[in-house]
């Protein structure tokens, strides 16, 4: 029974450390995934506003602060289409490990111990077995009176 008690217990362990490791991965994955797309965006919006103001006004040198910001515009661009494929890369990467860890690592945690519980149930009925076998044998042979 003890050695029941102990694979049970250490498979419960393993569920837990199972656990505790998504949930670690969901913290490291809200820590890492933080990313400026929104504020890039507007920033984007802003500058366009900007630019298309300086066009309309055509005053003197607008060619030049217009290049300016169509730069920083094309920069900003380029930084949020790069950090859109950070979001993807680590959503991917995200499912990848919950994949391998939930799917692969809970299935065998979980027949594992189904096993070892069947296994002992079948040892305990088995010696059950015996001791009322040999009970009933050393009964046999007993006077009724």
């Amino acid at each position: 029974m003890r050695v029941l008690l102990d694979t049970t217990l250490e498979s419960l362990k393993a569920q837990r450390d199972l656990y505790i490791a998504t949930r670690d991965l969901l913290i490291r994955n809200d820590r890492l995934s933080v990313d400026q797309v929104e504020r890039l965006k507007k920033r984007v919006e802003t500058t366009s506003v900007k630019l298309d103001g300086i066009k309309a006004a055509a005053k003197e040198g607008w060619q030049e602060e217009a290049e300016r910001l169509t730069a920083i515009i094309e920069k900003d661009q380029g930084t949020i289409a790069a950090q859109l494929s950070r979001r993807v890369f680590i959503r991917v990467c995200l499912w990848n490990e919950l994949r391998i860890m939930l799917h692969n690592r809970e299935n065998t945690l979980v027949t594992q111990a189904v096993k070892i519980f069947a296994r002992e149930e079948q040892e305990h009925a088995e010696n059950m077995l015996r001791n009322w076998v040999s009970l009933g044998e050393a009964v046999e042979n007993m006077p009724y009176e």
